[in-house]
């Protein structure tokens, strides 16, 4: 897909729905998430999600909960 670089692609439903449903296929993006749970201290209580993405790492996060 050639895209501008001034077009905001995440603003067509369309885009985003085709961003999902080949979300869990993207290369090493469990391994990014892992990465990322590492830096989050055991002792936290609250995480912040910004509202960046698909709603996907909060749950992630949680699931990673003893």
């Amino acid at each position: 897909m050639t895209t501008s670089p001034h077009i905001n692609l995440w603003s067509s439903t369309s885009h985003v729905r085709d961003y999902l449903i080949r979300a869990d296929s993207i290369l090493h993006r469990s391994e990014g998430e892992s990465t990322l749970l590492e830096f989050i201290p055991k002792t936290a209580s609250r995480i912040l999600d910004l509202g960046t993405g698909d709603g996907r790492f909060p749950n992630v996060v949680v699931a990673d909960q003893p």
